[in-house]
């Protein structure tokens, strides 16, 4: 079962920083330029949640062999989680957050809407149920409630960060 994250940090657009939010209050506000006030808070700590300005992540630092902590990044969508390594804490940077939070959403959407491809086209082609049938005679037809729960999961983060 997940963990709910103790800090999220969230991109604020009307502040134009990011706030650091934990146990429900806003605690610290961090801008692109407190390099070392981020750096401080981060190296204190193991995990936060990350709402950023392209996407969301769970963020987990994972101790290693040589005592060394690394920094990785988590997504899940559809029940299917994706992870990406950042890096050692002095280089887990805002923008680089960002980049990351880019990247595995623009990912995550792309593998499901492959699998969500696949899954139709093996309905069509071999058609095992009455469904399938209802299918194969529309095929680039979607019911729109398969729209709208697609759309719905698509921008669906849980807070939490996985075992």
């Amino acid at each position: 079962m997940p963990k709910q994250s103790l800090y999220v940090l969230t991109w604020s657009e009307k502040n134009r920083h990011y706030e650091l939010r934990g146990q429900g209050h806003v605690q610290q506000c961090f801008r692109s330029d407190d390099a070392q006030r981020w750096q401080d808070w981060l190296s204190a700590h193991t995990s936060f949640a990350f709402h950023g300005q392209h996407g969301t992540l769970s963020v987990i630092k994972e101790i290693r062999r040589r005592g060394m902590g690394y920094w990785y990044a988590y997504r899940t969508l559809h029940q299917q989680t994706h992870k990406r390594y950042l890096s050692p804490t002095p280089r887990v940077t805002l923008e680089r957050l960002e980049q990351e939070a880019f990247a595995l959403s623009t990912s995550s959407t792309t593998t499901s809407l492959k699998k969500h491809r696949a899954i139709h086209k093996r309905s069509v082609l071999s058609p095992a149920s009455s469904r399938a049938y209802e299918t194969s005679s529309r095929p680039n037809v979607c019911h729109p409630h398969q729209v709208l729960r697609w759309c719905n999961e698509r921008d669906y983060f849980m807070h939490s960060i996985p075992c």
